[in-house]
């Protein structure tokens, strides 16, 4: 922070150097990407609760995010780093659980054992990591698998996709932007920190969600193929409505047998 404060006023009064341009230049990408970051999976979200489903996200992939972002934070703080080289991990990791907590809603298993097991793990694995009991053996080893945490975590929803040719309720802006902001990250972190591991993770996590941006553009149903689903989806709702028709009716006239009886 004195050292931001210090170019800071130096570019204030044009006393200018390289050092300080370049120092000025990735701290403020760096915290332009945090603040991005905070609101980079609201489409995503919004996307599952307009739908009604979280077709097209994997438990594993939310899950190994989340512990991605747990560790790096972790892992940053122990090393002192500037809360603009890994500010993003804390919003993301968030907002993943909050998607977390719809997936296991929308999936009608919030209520049971599984659901409740996987979300109570989560919470507990996530309150012990930040604590010293954990050693730094360990956050390191978890760093240092980001990349395999992270190609674990999407390679099966691209492979899903491309089984599938659909992508669901995956939004595109949320992974287009995370990996446009992966890409820049990737530049600031390892410039800022000289952390080949941690550059490596943030490059293969941009890559991976530039492939899924792109089967979501391609996947995308045509307004055609919208219009024949919402018809079906319509005749589905008419079909319904005329086998329960007869019922009503009969209920109905039962009904008026019933008050018939009670006039006599």
């Amino acid at each position: 922070m004195d050292r931001f404060i210090e170019c800071t006023m130096d570019f204030l009064t044009f006393k200018w150097s390289q050092e300080c341009f370049f120092y000025l230049l990735r701290t403020g990408l760096g915290f332009g990407i945090v603040l991005g970051s905070a609101i980079i999976k609201l489409p995503q979200i919004l996307s599952i609760m307009s739908k009604k489903s979280a077709g097209g996200l994997l438990y594993s992939s939310i899950l190994l995010e989340m512990l991605n972002c747990l560790s790096t934070v972790v892992y940053a703080t122990r090393k002192n780093f500037e809360f603009s080289v890994y500010g993003e991990s804390v919003f993301l990791l968030l907002q993943n659980m909050f998607i977390f907590v719809l997936m296991l809603h929308y999936n009608g298993q919030l209520a049971s054992i599984k659901g409740m097991a996987l979300f109570w793990s989560t919470i507990i694995i996530g309150s012990l990591l930040p604590t010293k009991a954990t050693p730094d053996v360990i956050i390191k080893t978890l760093v240092s698998l980001q990349t395999v945490f992270g190609l674990l975590g999407r390679v099966p929803i691209i492979v899903k996709n491309l089984r599938s040719k659909s992508t669901g309720s995956l939004s595109f802006f949320t992974y287009f932007a995370t990996a446009l902001g992966g890409l820049i990250r990737f530049v600031t972190f390892y410039i800022s920190t000289k952390d080949v591991i941690g550059s490596i993770a943030h490059f293969s996590s941009a890559l991976c969600n530039i492939i899924i941006a792109v089967q979501i553009r391609m996947y995308k149903p045509t307004k055609k193929e919208e219009m024949k689903k919402n018809d079906e989806e319509t005749s589905e709702v008419s079909e319904v409505e005329e086998e329960e028709k007869p019922l009503l009716e009969q209920e109905q006239d039962i009904d008026n047998d019933g008050e018939d009886v009670i006039e006599e």
